[in-house]
């Protein structure tokens, strides 16, 4: 319920020409709320990852993951998908790709064109604890996908994860 709060927030205060910063501040708070309760995610694991690997920053990484890391989990959990559609009044990932433009990020850089980063970050990330919590749990090709798509900016190109 907190994270759910924290997304519409967060979209109300990006919903303007220019950030609504008391929403984004709480939007932020209970987002923060939520990942302490929960522990981190599919997203931040993968984010956090690349921003290691790679030395790009931590917000453009988060950016460009955002509209893949939502695709993909939709499929593991429809249901809360959908109430959080309902509550957006559109598709979660209308909003991630929104985000995404904003920040006017091309890309993960180097990632993309370095395939010995590319497969040293991609089993690092595997390593990470939170790949496992989801059903079914993370693979190796799944996380690849997810790393080479963010890098060419191929969002519509990747399936959800089932």
């Amino acid at each position: 319920a907190v994270a759910s709060e924290a997304i519409t927030v967060l979209a109300t205060g990006w919903s303007g020409g220019e950030p609504e910063r008391n929403s984004i501040a709480l939007g932020a708070l209970l987002g923060g709320w939520a990942v302490d309760q929960s522990g981190l995610g599919l997203h931040h694991a993968l984010a956090q990852t690349a921003v290691r690997m790679t030395s790009l920053q931590h917000a453009h990484v988060n950016a460009v993951l955002l509209p893949l890391t939502v695709t993909a989990l939709r499929g593991r959990d429809t249901a809360r998908f959908e109430r959080l559609d309902d509550a957006l009044g559109g598709p979660v990932e209308a909003l991630a790709e929104k985000l995404c433009n904003r920040a006017e990020v091309a890309g993960l850089g180097r990632l993309g064109t370095d395939t010995d980063l590319m497969d040293v970050t991609v089993a690092t990330a595997m390593e990470r604890p939170e790949l496992t919590r989801g059903t079914p749990p993370m693979e190796r090709d799944q996380v690849a996908a997810i790393y080479r798509a963010a890098s060419t900016q191929a969002h519509r190109a990747l399936d959800p994860i089932k």
